[in-house]
């Protein structure tokens, strides 16, 4: 079991309201691309990750083999058949470690929480690779950034897999979420100082005065701000992120995040195909363009 950091504390973001997310990863599961690269004689439980057409950031985990000896997180409750194949599912997947001790524990989205929902711990899997939809994030034309380095690190380290479905698909329980949360993590810590800054200047504006007006509170996350100087900080040239043109960064990626909120998508900086908003939508999107619009124009 490995443990992993996310969240503003361990990008480095030391700002009021910023977190913390630990997150265990079974090693002893394998989640690999094809199945080809499953080496023989198998030892670990294996599945095969199969990518949904119509939910691009979302993979079925298929199991291949299992281990003779049963896996602490991923039992043979989790499995589903489905007459022609067997599938993990993210519902029993956690159900099964709720149980576990040293207390008992109770779903949260995607992880369990404690009784007093003080304490979050997610379980995630683990693959060697990112999948096929990420292939056209590694080969597209970027300018300088990020590294080919980095792209090479993220490539290494693969991708974890959430077990949460799409919130479009009520009770769907075999698909699990593609996250690059260890990939965004690369990337931030790659950022140059007045990247560095605009990310920080970025999450005080949200805190400080989007989440201020009662009719714009909550709609937007920290995530979309990471998303669109991901995207931005990609398209521009590296000598746009200097200290003399923080300002002019800064409203770059507002823009951005204007025409996202207007058009009500935002495309996943890896997936692209993948658009997803959350609560904003063209019945409260005007709302949050008022507050940002008042911000560009100030």
């Amino acid at each position: 079991m490995t443990q992993i950091s996310s969240g503003s504390l361990a990008e480095g973001m030391d700002l009021p309201g910023s977190n913390v997310d630990i997150m265990f990863v079974d090693d002893v599961v394998n989640v690999t691309r094809i199945e080809k690269n499953i080496k023989h004689p198998v030892q670990r439980t294996e599945f095969v990750m199969e990518t949904d057409v119509d939910h691009p950031l979302f993979t079925r985990l298929r199991l291949i083999a299992a281990e003779v000896r049963e896996n602490m997180f991923v039992s043979k409750e989790c499995i589903v058949n489905t007459q022609t194949v067997l599938y993990l599912s993210t519902t029993n997947f956690i159900n099964q470690l709720k149980h576990r001790p040293p207390q008992e524990y109770y779903p949260h989205g995607p992880c369990l929480s404690n009784k007093e929902q003080t304490c979050d711990i997610a379980f995630f899997l683990r693959s060697k690779y990112l999948p096929y939809q990420a292939k056209p994030w590694i080969l597209r034309y970027r300018r300088q950034w990020p590294s080919d380095v980095v792209i090479d690190r993220i490539i290494n380290n693969g991708c974890l897999l959430v077990p949460i479905g799409p919130e479009t698909l009520a009770g769907c329980n075999l698909l699990w979420r593609i996250s690059f949360s260890v990939a965004e993590k690369h990337l931030v810590h790659s950022f140059n100082f007045t990247q560095l800054l605009c990310y920080g200047l970025l999450k005080l504006t949200l805190k400080l005065i989007v989440n201020t007006n009662e009719d714009a509170k909550d709609l937007m996350c920290s995530y979309y701000l990471k998303t669109a100087l991901f995207w931005v900080s990609e398209e521009m040239d590296i000598d746009t992120f200097q200290l003399p043109k923080l300002f002019s960064c800064f409203s770059l990626c507002l823009n951005k995040l204007i025409s996202w909120v207007n058009n009500c998508y935002c495309p996943n900086y890896v997936i692209h195909e993948h658009m997803f908003l959350g609560k904003i939508n063209k019945y409260n999107n005007n709302s949050l363009l008022s507050v940002l619009n008042s911000i560009k124009n100030s």
